[in-house]
């Protein structure tokens, strides 16, 4: 028994409460040593779970029970949540079938940690938004790498801004752009225009002032990682070969839990 409470009784709590539980234990001076790096590991690991929204989990709760992305967060906890210093983390799409919300809260999480701790984190994604917080970054197609650099380098690469446009007449307006501005244009499958420029500010106002055609709707951006991606590939990052391995990658993990 501890503080007054035995293995099965602690492991009846929601980890939440677990996790005051522990946080508030007392303990003698001999039984503190002694437990003194167990109760570390435990915290940490409690601590990330309940951050990533698996509070309402029991310990007693069987494997089999849970649904992939829990099994998903758990088997993260156990990857990050000894927050080891001076260790490599090798992560294999981290986030792969999680909803958007708790991918947001474990990069929160990964982000810190990597703040916090002198740590090392490889890992591997589909998802190019997620690699923005690496330092560096390697773009694989047909397996090898292609780049490799940082992520702010790597959107110099392709440098420009992506304006996109919906027109009452997008051939004539593809034809404008050409003869005008040498500019190619590709109609997406929303039925806009799309196309690059250097300085999106500059070009815009002028453009509208003088474009032949009644634009209805006009935007612009930076380049993204993900443009980087497709300008390198010249393909989709998530084409119908990929959706396949990630199907069967949860299969797989779903079945080990």
């Amino acid at each position: 028994r501890v503080g007054g409470r035995n293995i099965a009784d602690r492991s009846a709590l929601p980890l939440d409460e677990l996790r005051v539980w522990i946080d508030e234990l007392t303990l003698g001076q001999m039984e503190g040593r002694i437990a003194e790096s167990i109760l570390r590991e435990l915290r940490s690991r409690l601590r990330f779970l309940v951050e990533v929204g698996l509070g309402y989990l029991t310990l007693d709760r069987q494997t089999r029970t849970l649904s992939g992305g829990e099994g998903q967060r758990i088997n993260l906890a156990n990857s990050l949540g000894s927050s080891l210093v001076d260790a490599l983390y090798v992560l294999d799409e981290p986030t792969i079938g999680l909803d958007p919300q708790t991918r947001n809260k474990i990069w929160e999480y990964i982000t810190k940690l990597k703040k916090d701790v002198n740590i090392t984190i490889f890992l591997t994604t589909h998802y190019m938004e997620e690699s923005e917080i690496c330092d560096r970054i390697a773009i694989i197609d047909e397996g090898k790498i292609i780049s490799l650099d940082t992520p702010d380098r790597l959107k110099k690469m392709v440098g420009m801004d992506i304006i996109t446009i919906t027109s009452e007449d997008n051939s004539k307006l593809k034809d404008y752009l050409k003869k005008k501005f040498k500019v190619k244009a590709e109609t997406t499958q929303n039925d806009e225009i799309k196309f690059d420029v250097k300085e999106s500010a500059k070009f815009i106002p002028d453009f509208i002032r003088h474009c032949p055609v009644n634009i209805l709707s006009i935007s612009a951006r930076k380049s993204s990682l993900n443009d980087v991606f497709l300008d390198l590939t010249g393909k989709e990052i998530r084409d119908e070969n990929t959706k396949n391995n990630d199907r069967y990658r949860m299969m797989m993990r779903s079945r080990m839990h």
